[in-house]
């Protein structure tokens, strides 16, 4: 028979934007650290720029066609804007596919094909991977964008035909007046649509609604709380993120929980053994997540 816990936690049959953020979508300005760049810590992002950002991302991927349903491909390696892609697509309705940055075009293209993306964002040195992957499937190159994921200090120009991805940020005027998309039920409103290795095959995709994201950032709640009470209050954290963020347990960690938590996190571009280490001591990391080979 199944064993409960003795502990448990509502679920708020909400959106993910109206979790992390609050339902009040134009509410004050909350100006504590969301995310570092690791190698810079001078480039940051504060919650309420977070939460700018993508209803940016949003207008203008709305103005561009994405409707509720759409895929959106990001094809890219960490920085502190990739969570603003992440919620961009999110608050319009739409589906985050992520692709690992390591992929070949045959991967890409595989990806694209089978997720049926309607816009795919790349990283300024990994363009020319992601134009013969979307050349392969048919994809138009006005619907392609690169950018520099770890800052939007970016010249709005093309490369190789591809569009900035500055492009995709609407006047914050705009922004401010933007109402992001809420699902009429989060337990059948899919928001991510997370590729797995393919161990045994070619890879599958595995759709993740935004109630799973919901439940999943309540629990890690309770357990934040219940490690308050061990240490008889609260504790200031420091999290590094080294993991890729188009893997879900990322996801989960550093994009959605952590900034509804108010920790701080430091984003590594890409896992490096001696740069973890480094920057553990240089911004007195306690919390991490990880995996077993890294352990």
């Amino acid at each position: 028979m199944p064993i409960k816990s003795r502990w448990s936690t509502p679920k708020p049959r909400i959106s993910l934007p109206s979790w992390v953020f609050g339902s009040e979508q134009h509410g004050p300005r909350n100006e504590k650290i969301a995310f570092v760049d690791a190698d810079d810590p001078k480039n940051t992002l504060t919650i309420w720029e977070f939460e700018s950002y993508s209803k940016r991302l949003a207008v203008r991927l709305r103005r561009l066609g994405v409707k509720p349903g759409d895929r959106v491909l990001l094809f890219c390696e960490n920085g502190i804007f990739v969570p603003c892609l992440f919620f961009g697509i999110i608050m319009v309705g739409a589906i985050y596919i992520g692709a690992t940055s390591s992929s070949t075009a045959l991967e890409l293209s595989y990806q694209l094909k089978d997720s049926g993306a309607k816009v795919l964002t790349t990283t300024t040195n990994l363009i020319e991977t992601a134009v013969e992957s979307a050349r392969t499937v048919g994809l138009e190159k006005s619907h392609i964008f690169h950018q520099d994921a770890r800052s939007h200090h970016q010249i709005n120009m093309s490369h190789e035909g591809v569009r900035s991805w500055t492009e995709l940020l609407s006047p914050d005027h705009e922004a401010e007046s933007f109402q992001w998309f809420e699902p009429p039920n989060p337990e059948t409103a899919t928001c991510c649509l997370n590729y797995c290795s393919g161990t045994t095959g070619r890879p599958k995709g595995v759709d993740l609604t935004q109630f799973a994201y919901v439940a999943n950032g309540e629990a890690h709640l309770l357990f934040h709380r219940l490690q308050q009470e061990a240490w008889l209050g609260p504790y200031p954290a420091w999290a590094l993120c080294f993991l890729p963020l188009n893997h879900a347990a990322a996801q989960t960690t550093f994009i959605a929980n952590y900034p509804k938590m108010g920790v701080e996190t430091c984003i590594m571009r890409q896992y490096n053994f001696n740069d973890m280490l480094r920057h553990i001591e240089k911004y007195q990391i306690t919390e991490l997540m990880t995996a077993p080979p890294i352990i």
